[in-house]
């Protein structure tokens, strides 16, 4: 009689048992919840840019430009429209309506950047000045340029007329001029007599911002 041949078995612990999980049913991977980046690059953070493209800032370094150019102008040739100034941001240029005219950007000088010497660029992005303009121009939308800036330079926007002008709006914010007051002088009057003769009066003295050739002029005010 031939014999069965013997079997070993391996007896597990219960905490030594490893499940596998089917095909059929894929481990789902543990949620996580998002965390964003403030402009200050930390995790978590809510520091967002301000108008002037300060991280953190209050919007006091620059200030809001916006008008409507709709001169009546002669065709055939450039007219200038507006000069965005150097360290301009959240530049948006456009047409306020389908024409035959383009916009153009130059420098102060006579270098063209887009739509120069009579000659007509395909729409797309435009490195200049130290930011990127984009450059559309639809078939059925008006012509536009935006940037987010800062420009390095000062740029200056003009208009190639082939037809009547629809008008062109423009829009951004220029950092506010530190030599506002490079013309004047700050001036101190006299303190002022005291309000009463005993305890609890007032006095004051006026500060003025003087110009230089009023002070030139007149001599130091008394």
């Amino acid at each position: 009689m031939r014999q069965r041949p013997a079997r070993s078995f391996l007896h597990l612990a219960p905490s030594q048992v490893v499940r596998v999980a089917s095909p059929a049913r894929p481990v789902p991977a543990p949620r996580t919840k998002p965390v964003h980046v403030g402009c200050d690059r930390i995790l978590g953070s809510d520091v967002r840019e301000d108008r002037c493209r300060i991280c953190g800032g209050d919007g006091s370094s620059c200030e809001a430009i916006e008008g409507l150019f709709n001169d009546s102008l002669p065709e055939g040739g450039y007219e200038e429209v507006v000069r965005i100034p150097k360290g301009s941001v959240f530049i948006h240029i456009q047409e306020l309506n389908v024409s035959l005219n383009f916009l153009v950007l130059k420098s102060k000088g006579d270098q063209f950047f887009i739509n120069g010497k009579l000659t007509i660029d395909t729409p797309r992005r435009f490195d200049i000045a130290g930011t990127t303009f984009h450059y559309r121009r639809p078939t059925d939308q008006p012509e536009t340029l935006e940037a987010l800036g800062p420009t390095n330079m000062t740029i200056i926007v003009m208009v190639l007329v082939r037809e009547e002008n629809p008008g062109i709006h423009y829009r951004f914010n220029p950092p506010v001029s530190r030599n506002l007051l490079s013309g004047y002088a700050w001036h101190y009057t006299s303190w002022s007599r005291c309000s009463v003769l005993c305890a609890g009066g007032r006095w004051a003295m006026v500060t003025l911002a003087v110009t230089h050739s009023l002070r030139e002029s007149q001599g130091e005010l008394d």
